[in-house]
């Protein structure tokens, strides 16, 4: 059913909201957003923007959606853009986009996954869905890869203990995976490895001390995908700037 004027005139000024508080966390931290300043800005009473977000939190909750979504059509369009076959490939680029997304948008990332903002809540029920995406298409990669036998199976005999086990057969139950506690350990793990490295970046600790951070960050992902079990040389990927992953990986 199209939109009536009403709808669509709503659906722009919230937009044009959501607009001015990305602009105004740029220049300040996000634990400053003022509806107040951002209705000055549209030249509209402080009364009148409290008809599209009723208080600062819902207004970041909208955000919050908004930056996890961003990141994972990220994730998403750069694993569709190598065939299902290539596993090892598909994992590489999806982490590739994940320290992409961060670098292209420090701000959406630090409010997702930076310092907490003192008094905010975030309303998990509304946004826990749109929020675990990125973490499911890490899982779901890593499950088809071990399905298809490209991951070895003596990696997946890790064991763990029985409090973590119980902990990763609950997250299995609750969010519906078809899949082994390994590969979730093993998404959550790598994933959690990844991000440390990227979010080191993004605030620029990295750079006093590496020129070059993506080749660190390549060398860690090619370790990674090795320690996970992938059958590929870690070698093909430590010259992954120099063209070598392109033109060497086979599986």
């Amino acid at each position: 059913m199209p939109k009536t004027r009403r709808e669509e005139r709503r659906e722009a000024t919230a937009s044009e909201i959501k607009a001015l508080a990305w602009k105004q966390m740029s220049q300040d931290s996000p634990a400053a957003l003022s509806l107040r300043a951002i209705a000055r800005d549209m030249r509209m009473s402080s009364a009148a923007i409290y008809r599209y977000f009723a208080n600062r939190d819902a207004l970041l909750n909208g955000l919050s959606h908004d930056a996890y979504q961003s990141q994972y059509e990220a994730l998403w369009s750069a694993m569709q853009s190598v065939p299902c076959l290539e596993h090892t490939r598909r994992i590489w680029v999806t982490a590739e986009a994940y320290r992409a997304w961060a670098l292209a948008n420090p701000g959406k990332y630090a409010l997702i996954y930076g310092t907490p903002i003192p008094n905010y809540r975030p309303d998990w029920p509304a946004i826990i869905q749109v929020a675990r995406q990125s973490l499911d298409l890490f899982i779901s990669l890593i499950d088809e890869a071990a399905r298809a036998g490209v991951i070895s199976s003596e990696a997946q005999l890790t064991e763990f203990s029985s409090a973590l086990t119980g902990q990763l057969q609950g997250i299995i139950a609750q969010r519906g995976y078809e899949t082994t506690p390994w590969v979730v350990y093993t998404a959550f793990a790598g994933w959690s490895r990844l991000h440390g490295l990227v979010s080191l970046e993004v605030v620029g600790a990295l750079k006093p001390i590496f020129s070059d951070t993506y080749a660190l960050f390549c060398h860690e992902l090619a370790s990674l995908i090795w320690e996970i079990g992938y059958k590929t040389d870690p070698s093909l990927y430590a010259k992954e700037s120099e063209g070598w992953f392109t033109n060497r990986l086979t599986l």
